[in-house]
């Protein structure tokens, strides 16, 4: 079987998004061994869009264009280009927050 490969980028924002989390997880854990592993976790999901990313569900209307992974308490938006055979991946939020408006 023949599978394309995608080159992943993470935008500026969603950069400064997995800062955030990683932050926020160190305070309600008190743990940065804890908050690195769920990280780094969360970082080899994103690496791993480069196989098949649009196997994940696309976003409601008016954000059909964009797509969404889903891992535990994380929802990171993303827009695949198949012109250029790359995914962006623009926004990590915390699943438990109203993320459609920030996207």
């Amino acid at each position: 079987m023949d599978f394309q490969i995608y080159d992943v980028k993470l935008r500026a924002r969603a950069k400064n998004d997995l800062a955030n989390q990683f932050d926020f997880l160190i305070k309600i854990t008190q743990d940065i061994g804890i908050a690195n592993r769920i990280i780094t976790e969360l970082e080899q999901k994103l690496e791993g869009l480069e196989f098949m990313p649009n196997r994940h569900p696309r976003m409601p209307e008016p954000n059909a264009d964009k797509r969404r992974l889903i891992h535990k308490n994380f929802i990171a938006v993303f827009i695949v280009n198949e012109e250029k055979k790359t995914v962006s991946i623009l926004r990590v939020f915390d699943a438990r927050m109203n993320y459609i408006k920030y996207v």
